[in-house]
This record gives structure tokens, C-alpha cells and sequence, in this order.
């Protein structure tokens, strides 16, 4: 990204563009592991085969909880809750500190404590900040949360139609893409 943005914008004389060099590189890997049968030929690890979400009845009333496993239930859940906490806290604070402004850990506890209870009501996993997301939408300019529901819709329709063409990803690809977002 340091080395083809600027060789491509000083090129085509673009200004402020912002070029989606991760997802050229996952289209060329794929390519390249087409071409070369990189599975075959070295044993390379690929991403093979994703499962796709089925939506099955929205209309469905959500089942109540059995209240016979809460005491069961209550130790994981209070320290989920608390790696949730911290890990989004710490997340909020990266991009606070990069972006110069001030976050509230209250306000942070609260928006995660509302965005959970609500959520519970429709029997969804617990939510959270998402180092990996976050890095890569801050990387390709994302500064709004319209991005983030436009990363959403995206995301939405390629999980629904198109992750058969990941099946030839090399995994090792999705690990550099976070790991260069976090540099």
C-alpha cells in the first residue's frame, strides 16, 4: 500500500484517491492460485469452503430463555462481558489516540451493555468492537457510520452470493491483509 497508492495516483494524477489495494491483492492471489494450483502443487492452505447464511423464516418469534441455566450460564457470562468490554474499550482508545479526540469508558459501557440486552431479545451472539473490521475500514478511509452500513450491505450481499469465489484463497492472504491493517 505505501509503495503502489502513490506510484498509482502520481500515474493517473488522481488526488485524494483512495485505492482498494486489499481487495486487488485477494483477486490477484486468487488468480494466482488458480493458475498455479498452489493446493496441489506446494499443499498451500486454502479458505476451500465458507458457509453462507440461511435466512429461515424472519417472521419467527424468538424462543424465551430457560431460566434453569442462568446459574450455569452466569460465570462465562460475566467474564465475556468483560473481555467484550476491554477489547472494545482498548479498540475505541486506538482510534482515539490516532484520531485526537476523547472517548468515555461510561459511554463505552453503556453502548455495549444497550447494544447486548437488545440484541439478547433476538437470540444473537454478543456484540463487540472488531479489531480486524475496524483496522481495514479505517485503512480504505472509512470515517462515518454510513461507511460502516455501506461495509455492512457489501458484506451482506458477498456473504449471500459470492464467497465461492474465496474458495481458492489462500488463508494465509486473510492473515496479512489484518496484519498489514494493524501496522
Amino acid at each position: 500500500k505505501k509503495y503502489f497508492e502513490p506510484l498509482l495516483v502520481s500515474r493517473f494524477g488522481l488526488k485524494n484517491l483512495i485505492i482498494p489495494i486489499d481487495i486487488i491483492c485477494i483477486i490477484v492471489l486468487v488468480i494466482i492460485s488458480h493458475v498455479f494450483d498452489l493446493h496441489g502443487q506446494y499443499g498451500v492452505v486454502l479458505v476451500s469452503s465458507i458457509s453462507t447464511p440461511v435466512v429461515d423464516g424472519l417472521g419467527n418469534i424468538p424462543k424465551m430463555i430457560h431460566f434453569e441455566h442462568i446459574p450455569h450460564l452466569l460465570s462465562s457470562a460475566l467474564v465475556l462481558s468483560l473481555i467484550i468490554y476491554v477489547t472494545s474499550y482498548s479498540l475505541a482508545n486506538i482510534f482515539a489516540n490516532r484520531h485526537q479526540y476523547k472517548i468515555s469508558a461510561n459511554q463505552e459501557l453503556l453502548a455495549l451493555g444497550f447494544a447486548n440486552l437488545v440484541s439478547s431479545f433476538a437470540q444473537c451472539y454478543p456484540s463487540s468492537g472488531s479489531l480486524s473490521r475496524s483496522l481495514v475500514q479505517e485503512r480504505v478511509g472509512g470515517k462515518t457510520q454510513a461507511s460502516s452500513l455501506i461495509s455492512v450491505l457489501f458484506v451482506t450481499i458477498f456473504a449471500l452470493k459470492f464467497t465461492h469465489l474465496l474458495a481458492l484463497l489462500p488463508k494465509c492472504a486473510l492473515a496479512v491483509i489484518i496484519v498489514c491493517a494493524l501496522i
